[in-house]
């Protein structure tokens, strides 16, 4: 059984990075792009959810995050930029700075995403991504996201991968 369950997040800084390769040997981003004027984002998780049920009536549940849809409006971008990621794979990668707490930071990566860019007038757009597993194997796994915490703020820089023996 899948359920939808959205979150809204408060973000300090966001960053969208084209996908150059995501294949079985490495994974790696092209420059970045910045989404200026992003201060919140939706993410829905796609959740498929198991109930099994033994002999003795115990019921077990495993869910698995199949797929995250990313949205965000009032982006100030440049139409170029637009263009750039428009219909592209992409990592994105947010920043919620901790700012009660004396300092650090989280940064929630979602590694492969389709994004959509829909320009509502110059310098203004909308946009949503549907996030997939990469191909790559981070240690041994697919991945999907990650939450990272800093006790520092770290600036947002893309994750990547290569295999060690990779030519």
């Amino acid at each position: 059984m899948a359920k939808e369950v959205a979150k809204l997040f408060g973000v300090d800084d966001v960053r969208v990075y084209p996908i150059k390769k995501d294949s079985e040997r490495e994974y790696s981003c092209a420059r970045g792009i910045e989404l200026p004027g992003v201060r919140q984002v939706s993410l829905t998780y796609e959740i498929d959810e198991k109930s099994i049920e033994d002999e003795s009536k115990d019921l077990e549940i495993t869910s698995k995050i199949k797929s995250i849809r990313f949205y965000a409006d009032d982006v100030n971008l440049k139409p170029a930029d637009a263009h750039r990621i428009n219909l592209e794979q992409c990592q994105i990668k947010m920043q919620i700075l901790d700012k009660v707490n004396g300092g650090g930071d989280v940064h929630v990566v979602i590694y492969s995403a389709c994004v959509l860019t829909v320009l509502e007038n110059t310098n203004r757009c909308s946009i949503t991504a549907i996030s997939r597993y990469t191909t790559h194997k981070f240690n041994g796994k697919r991945k999907l996201m990650d939450i990272d915490i800093h006790h520092t703020p770290k600036d947002l820089v893309p994750t990547e991968s290569r295999l060690k023996n990779a030519n």
